[in-house]
């Protein structure tokens, strides 16, 4: 259950090339879909740019939680299983 995290990387629209090399020198890679603010920038002007960094935001924080609810697990099983000091 325990998912040890030592880089994280957010990409915005980046070349499928580019995500191709990430991806295959990661452990895992979470593909999150979130449109890019430079479309909208021209209807909304400089609030789609602060909408996706909320959306950006939204999306690290849950994967950050999980992580923390999975590290949590860890310890409760580990002090269940005794090998916890």
């Amino acid at each position: 259950l325990l998912r040890p995290i030592d880089n994280l990387r957010v990409l915005c629209s980046c070349p499928d090339s580019m995500k191709r090399q990430l991806t295959d020198l990661s452990k895992e890679a979470l593909d999150w879909d979130i449109d890019p603010p430079t479309a909208a920038a021209k209807s909304e002007g400089d609030g789609a740019y602060l909408r996706v960094s909320r959306q950006i935001r939204g999306k690290v924080d849950s994967f950050m939680d999980e992580l923390m609810r999975c590290a949590l697990v860890n310890l409760v099983m580990d002090k269940e299983d005794g090998d916890f000091d």
